[in-house]
């Protein structure tokens, strides 16, 4: 990816490749680092050339960062207005992350609730859309905010691990299953709980 930026000096070219490139596989991979570099040239990049809805790209990238860092409250604000913003130009590719990312930031802040009714629908419109990609880790999500708090009970949590492993499996998505069954082993020894 940096060989591709380095490659181009078109503007739209660089902002491209960024906003649907190098920030998604930071994010993807838990680069911090990474993604905050990136994001950084995407926001000026984007700011430059007055493309809103890449900027608006940005800035969800930027408020997943404010959360990874210990500023949830800050990035959950970033997030919810850079989400509505990206709904309200009907930019919607990324919302699966992006959603998220905004209901693990509630989660942090002790908005469980609010976090599991943001997967649920967001969850649902996905799989509604056929754009399936990203629920896996959607339902990972759900399954780390623990579903006993709902009503549920901690073998709804292992049920929610297991779906997004299955899911996982069917797409070939070999880094969301590995996180899945990640958070389902570290679950089970949590409960100290040896089943498979």
């Amino acid at each position: 990816i940096d060989e591709s930026l380095a490659a181009t000096s078109h503007k739209l070219s660089r902002s491209f490749v960024l906003a649907e490139g190098a920030c998604p596989t930071a994010f993807l991979m838990g680069d911090v680092e990474l993604l905050g570099r990136y994001t950084d040239l995407l926001a000026s990049e984007t700011r430059a050339q007055a493309l809103d809805v890449w900027h608006g790209y940005a800035e969800c990238f930027r408020g997943d960062l404010m959360i990874r860092e210990g500023r949830a409250a800050e990035g959950v604000s970033m997030l919810t207005e850079a989400i509505d913003g990206l709904s309200r130009a009907r930019f919607v590719f990324n919302h699966p992350m992006f959603t998220g990312a905004l209901a693990a930031g509630l989660t942090e802040i002790g908005h469980d609730l609010q976090a599991r009714q943001i997967l649920d629908a967001t969850v649902a419109n996905c799989e509604e859309n056929g754009d399936i990609w990203y629920v896996p880790e959607l339902y990972r999500l759900k399954g780390c905010i623990g579903p006993e708090r709902f009503g549920g009970g901690a073998d709804d949590s292992v049920t929610l691990l297991r779906t997004s492993i299955r899911i996982a499996q069917e797409q070939g998505a070999k880094a969301f299953a590995f996180r899945s069954t990640t958070s389902l082993a570290r679950l089970l020894a949590g409960r100290g709980d040896k089943r498979k």
